[in-house]
Parts: C-alpha cells; structure tokens; sequence
C-alpha cells in the first residue's frame, strides 16, 4: 500500500495534490475550504479531520482528531 501510495505520489502533477482512500466521503466544500486555508495561510500541508460513518453515511463519531497540540 505505501508504494503505492509513493508511486501515486511520484506521478502526481499540478500545483496542489489531494489525497483519498477509495472509502473516502468528502463535504461538497471541501477542496474550496482547503484551497482557501492554503493561499490565505501560504502553507504546504493541510491536515483535515475525519468522522467515521457507516454504509448508510450515518456519521459514527464526531471527529477522528480530538486534540490538536
């Protein structure tokens, strides 16, 4: 799976990369919000929190990330 991920990665182009896992459901304001962070924070790296949701999307947990240092 790493490799694939590095060859994915290797072979990616453009000015910024997205990444998701095959099971991934994304908020329709995603990719907005984190181009937003990125141009008015002039960063590299955005790190997005995560629920955890079921088959039928209901939502499991209210965050995968629950402290931020």
């Amino acid at each position: 799976m790493t490799q694939n991920f590095l060859n994915a990665l290797q072979h990616a182009s453009g000015k910024y990369i997205f990444l998701a896992d095959q099971d991934d459901v994304w908020a329709s304001d995603r990719i907005k919000e984190v181009l937003q962070c990125l141009k008015r924070h002039e960063g590299t790296l955005v790190v997005c929190n995560a629920s955890l949701i079921d088959a039928r999307e209901k939502q499991l947990n209210k965050a995968f990330i629950t402290r931020i240092p």
